[in-house]
C-alpha cells in the first residue's frame, strides 16, 4: 500500500478516500448510529478490475491513524467489484463517541480502503466527544480508542496468502540484501519489503506469513514498535534458521517498577487496554502480567513503559506472594490474577481484561457473582489452572412471576433495563425474555428476581 502520512490521515478525516481506483466506503460518513440498531454500510465498486475486490472483508475498527486496532470482523464474501449495502446489527462500545470506522480488505490486493470516523450512540441515543484532539504528529483529526462491550464474540480479522497477481499494485519486493535494509534482520533471507506505513500486522497479512515468522526475521519482537518508513524488513523464509533469542532491550527511563529482568522489548502506555496491548504485540494477556506484575492492569498509567517482549530468562506466570488479602468470597485457589472492583459491570471487567463474562463468573463462584459485586473485593481475571464447580443455586422467595424452572442464576432487579442486564450476564435479550416471559421488559419490578441463566 503505497500511502503517505499524509495521504493516510486524510483517509481518516472528512471523507473515504483509498489509493487508485479501489473499492469506494461511502457511507457512513461522519454519521451517528445507535446500538441495538442495524448498522449501514455502503460502497461504489471497483471500476478498475473485475477480480481485485471480489472477495472483499468488513472489518470493524478504532484507534489513531498510526495505531489502528481491530475489534471485529463484520463480514466476508463480500464483491467490491460492484456497488453495494451490508448490514449488521450496530453492538454496544464503549465509549460512545465518533472514533470507528469500517476498513475494507481483500485476498487479491494490498491496498486498503476506510469509511470516515463514526459515532455508535448508546441504546438511549447519548455520544461523548472523542478523547484525543489531534493524531500523533499533530494533525487536528480527533479519534480515540474504543472497545466493544463484549468482546467475546469478537471475530479476527482474516488472514490473507500474499496477493499472487503481478500487476503494479504488488508491493515492491527484492530478494537481493538492499542497502536500506533494517537494523537486526537476520542473514539468509530470501526476500524484502521496503516499509511505507504499513503495521506489523498488514505486513504479515500482505505476505503470508505469521507475526512470529516477522518477529524472528527482523531482530525480536520490538520490532513492531520501532518499524521505521523507508528501511527493508525481511518476509521472506531466511536460508538458515534464525530462532536465537532476542537480546534483553535497554530499559527506559520511563518504566514502571515490578518489570522482570532480561525484558526485550517495552511499550509506552496511550490509554490502551490490557487486551489491547496483548493483541498489538502478539502475546496474551497472562504474559504481560507475568512480565509487569499481576495487578498492572488495574494499575497501567499513561506514559509509563511496559515490558511487552519475552524475558531472556523464563518467568513465572504467577508471582509470589501475588493473592491478596482482600479476595471475594468464592475465588478459585489457582487464580493467577486479580483485579480490585471499582464499580464496574460484570462486561466491563470482561473488556477490560480480555477474558469472556462466562470466564470470569467461573473464576468466582458461578453465574451469581454478577449480582454481588461489591467494590473493594479482588476478583479473579486470569485463568487458573484448574477450577471448582459453582455452588447450586437456590429459587429465591422473591423471584417473580414467569420465571422458567430450572433457571440456575438469579438477579434481583435494581431499575435497570433489559439490554443492561443482558449485557452484564453475557447473555441476549431473548435469552432473557425466553426465561422470565415474553413481555417481562414491559413489566420489570425493582426488587424482583429474574432468571439471567437458563435451565
Amino acid at each position: 500500500m503505497h500511502l503517505s502520512r499524509s495521504f493516510q490521515y486524510g483517509i481518516l478525516f472528512a471523507s473515504a478516500l483509498v489509493a487508485r481506483a479501489d473499492v469506494f466506503p461511502n457511507f457512513p460518513a461522519g454519521d451517528v448510529q445507535r446500538s441495538g440498531s442495524t448498522c449501514h454500510i455502503a460502497w461504489a465498486g471497483d471500476t478498475s478490475s473485475a477480480t481485485a475486490w471480489k472477495d472483499m472483508s468488513i472489518q470493524f475498527m478504532t484507534g489513531d491513524n498510526w495505531n489502528m486496532v481491530h475489534l471485529t470482523t463484520v463480514a466476508t464474501g463480500q464483491d467490491g467489484t460492484v456497488a453495494g449495502t451490508f448490514d449488521w446489527p450496530c453492538p454496544e462500545v464503549i465509549p460512545n463517541s465518533a472514533i470507528y470506522f469500517y476498513q475494507f480488505r481483500s485476498p487479491n490486493t494490498p491496498n486498503y480502503a476506510w469509511t470516515t470516523r463514526f459515532a455508535i450512540a448508546s441504546t438511549s441515543g447519548q455520544t461523548t466527544p472523542p478523547s484525543e484532539t489531534t493524531q500523533p504528529n499533530g494533525d487536528q483529526i480527533p479519534w480515540g480508542t474504543g472497545a466493544l462491550k463484549d468482546p467475546s464474540s469478537a471475530v479476527p480479522p482474516p488472514v490473507f496468502n500474499a496477493p499472487t497477481t503481478t500487476a503494479p499494485t504488488q508491493p515492491p519486493v527484492v530478494t537481493s540484501t538492499p542497502s536500506n535494509v533494517a537494523p537486526g534482520v537476520v542473514s539468509g533471507c530470501t526476500a524484502f519489503f521496503t516499509e511505507t506505513n504499513l503495521l506489523c500486522w498488514q505486513i504479515t497479512s500482505q505476505f503470508g506469513i505469521t507475526l512470529e515468522n516477522f518477529e524472528a526475521w527482523n531482530g525480536g519482537s520490538n520490532v513492531c514498535n520501532v518499524l521505521q518508513s523507508g528501511l527493508a524488513y525481511c518476509v521472506g523464509q531466511p536460508a538458515t534458521p534464525s530462532s536465537s533469542p532476542s537480546a534483553p532491550a535497554a530499559t527506559p527511563t520511563n518504566a514502571v517498577s515490578g518489570i522482570v529482568p532480561g525484558c526485550t522489548a517495552f511499550f509506552t502506555e496511550t490509554t490502551l487496554l490490557c487486551y489491547e496491548i496483548a493483541s498489538k504485540f502478539a502475546i496474551t494477556v497472562a504474559n504481560f502480567e507475568a512480565w509487569n506484575g499481576a495487578n498492572v492492569c488495574n494499575t497501567l498509567q499513561t506514559g509509563r513503559a511496559y515490558c511487552v517482549g519475552a524475558p531472556t530468562q523464563p518467568t513465572s506466570t504467577q508471582p509470589a506472594n501475588s493473592q491478596p488479602t482482600n479476595v471475594a468470597p468464592g475465588v478459585v485457589s489457582s487464580c493467577t490474577s486479580f483485579f480490585t472492583e471499582t464499580n464496574l459491570l460484570c462486561y466491563e471487567i470482561a473488556a477490560k481484561f480480555g477474558i469472556t463474562i462466562a470466564q470470569f463468573q467461573s473464576w468466582n463462584g458461578g453465574a451469581n457473582v454478577c449480582n454481588i459485586l461489591q467494590t473493594g473485593l479482588a476478583y479473579c481475571v486470569a485463568a487458573p489452572t484448574t477450577t471448582t464447580p459453582p455452588p447450586a443455586v437456590q429459587t429465591p422467595s422473591n423471584v417473580a412471576s414467569g420465571v422458567v424452572k430450572g433457571c440456575t442464576n438469579f438477579f434481583n432487579e435494581t431499575n435497570l433495563l433489559c439490554y443492561q442486564i443482558a449485557a452484564n450476564f453475557g447473555i441476549t435479550v431473548t435469552q432473557f425474555q425466553a426465561w422470565n416471559g415474553a413481555g417481562v421488559c414491559n413489566v420489570l419490578q425493582t426488587g424482583k428476581a429474574y432468571c439471567v441463566a437458563g435451565p
